[in-house]
């Protein structure tokens, strides 16, 4: 790998005022932007040397050929995957259809002039993962804010050159040995630049930590000078990196699946649960830590439409909400999803929006919120009919289902969604931990919506809870054991609790299909 270059220059401080982006005419995150004037970091400039050249023709003559799904833009420490990184490259990223426009030495200002000059002419990658900062403390000595100010350029002309592509926006890596001014001030910018993530096309990760021991020192054998990665070094960063460009890669397609049983599609979505303001920072439970980027970053929902299905003139929706430690892609395989759909005959369009991604979380972002079960559904509902796959705009009976730590959303959903006169019926999958309140009230408001709580042991104190809530209002109900998992459909009744104790919590979901087929959805 070449040496880093490092320009010296007199020290300078710079002013931190508002800028407007020539490059794009628009005001962006003025906050952190300064007068173009005054902060070199956001002024397009090409580097004066021969090789760097010969590197800006070698990688425009790549680009030209297209065929680019992944583009990483950045500095040496992004060029190096063709050195210390190449065999992981290729073991990642060599069938992904990825293009490394890493160039040594470069700050925010090299890759803005690299942008404007055929880097990225005549492609719309998926993702572009964008590493760079790091020189531009070498330089001038650039403050955290005008190393932002630089970060945010670089992202916003991406956004307005590549507006099909999302955005992987690393933080800075860590460099020194110990802990340093120079680290801290990257810190400072990767913490600020972190604002620009928006969960739809810019997505924020921080894996700095990865390269660091317990005593936030880094070692030799992840980075040699302290700064440049080892072959162990970038297997830390594929690592780590991976679930969320997997993720983006998928979204990126609109990912659907065709199968004897229907048409899966994987859509991200505005009104989704996630990200919300709630868990910008995570969320904690006890000891147990849950970041935002891995659990609240996923704008996913889940469609599944059946063979089969019949636009009658009205939408059916099944709202299923996962529990804890779980996610969409997992839930759907795991549990059947898709095929007790299926067997229960119904003419109903499976919705599933990703909750907390594998965390145990039962906040359901947006989905608390008030129409927000109504706005989620519309959304759907409009982008089903954009994609030919449904022509009715009329919306029939909801049905909401859930497992485990899916209660809140859907006590939420019921409770204030904005549709609860489309609610035809509520299923808890072993999922009666809390806000009892809210699904008895809704019972005692809807006398045609019909009640399903399958419980294991643990769960039978709540369930009573609610059972004696229903007497009070002097609603009927049954009670029932799995014994009777057999009887007719018409057996059933409108409020059925059930207590199992041949099945564990996950296989309560088994029971979906029974409660399907007991459902009357309502004609157009």
């Amino acid at each position: 790998m070449k040496a880093w270059r490092l320009v010296k220059s007199k020290e300078m401080l710079w002013s931190f005022v508002t800028v407007l982006y020539a490059s794009s005419g628009q005001t962006v995150n003025a906050q952190y932007a300064q007068s173009s004037t005054k902060n070199p970091a956001i002024v397009p400039v090409p580097v004066n040397a021969e090789w760097w050249t010969e590197r800006m023709e070698s990688t425009n003559s790549r680009v030209s050929k297209g065929d680019a799904d992944i583009v990483f833009l950045g500095d040496s420490i992004t060029q190096g995957w063709e050195d210390s990184g190449r065999q992981v490259w290729e073991k990642c990223y060599g069938h992904r259809k990825a293009v490394n426009l890493g160039f040594s030495g470069d700050e925010t200002q090299h890759l803005l002039w690299r942008l404007d000059n055929g880097n990225i002419e005549g492609i719309s990658p998926k993702v572009a993962v964008v590493l760079i900062g790091t020189n531009n403390c070498n330089t001038f000595n650039m403050s955290a804010e005008s190393i932002t100010a630089g970060i945010t350029a670089v992202v916003d002309k991406l956004r307005n050159k590549l507006p099909e592509t999302r955005i992987l926006l690393l933080a800075v890596f860590p460099r020194g040995e110990k802990p340093n001014p120079l680290r801290e001030k990257l810190t400072d910018a990767s913490r600020m630049v972190s604002g620009l993530a928006d969960g739809k096309m810019v997505h924020y990760l921080d894996i700095g930590d990865r390269f660091l021991d317990k005593n936030n020192s880094i070692s030799r054998k992840i980075m040699p000078d302290y700064l440049h990665l080892s072959e162990k070094g970038y297997e830390i960063w594929a690592e780590s990196m991976e679930p969320l460009l997997a993720r983006l890669l998928e979204e990126s397609t609109g990912k659907q699946e065709l199968t004897d049983a229907g048409r899966t599609l994987m859509c991200p979505m505005e009104n989704a649960p996630f990200p919300h303001a709630s868990r910008k920072n995570g969320f904690k439970r006890g000891n147990l830590e849950f970041p935002y980027q891995e659990h609240y970053s996923d704008s996913t929902v889940g469609i599944f439409i059946p063979d089969g299905y019949q636009d009658n003139g009205q939408v059916n929706i099944l709202l299923y909400l996962h529990g804890h430690y779980n996610n969409v892609a997992n839930a759907l395989d795991e549990f059947k999803l898709r095929e007790q759909l299926v067997r229960s005959g119904k003419n109903l369009i499976l919705v599933f929006p990703e909750g907390p991604r594998n965390a145990g979380d039962s906040g359901c972002g947006k989905l608390e919120e008030k129409d927000g079960l109504k706005k989620l559904v519309e959304e759907v509902l409009t982008c089903l009919r954009k994609k030919g796959l449904v022509k009715s705009d009329h919306l029939g009976t909801v049905l909401l289902v859930g497992h485990s730590g899916a209660y809140r959303g859907l006590s939420f959903c019921a409770e204030h969604g904005g549709l609860e006169k489309n609610i035809g019926g509520i299923c808890l999958l072993d999922a009666t931990y809390d806000r009892l309140k809210a699904f008895a009230d809704w019972i005692g408001n809807s006398p045609d919506g019909r009640f399903f709580s399958i419980y294991t042991e643990h769960l039978s104190g709540e369930n009573e809870e609610l059972m004696a809530m229903l007497t009070q209002k002097k609603i009927d109900f049954a009670r029932l054991t799995d014994a009777e998992k057999e009887m007719p459909v018409d057996k059933w009744d409108r409020i059925t609790f059930m207590r199992t104790t041949r099945l564990n919590h996950n296989q309560t979901v088994q029971w979906l299909e029974p409660w399907l087929r007991s459902v009357k959805l309502t004609n157009p």
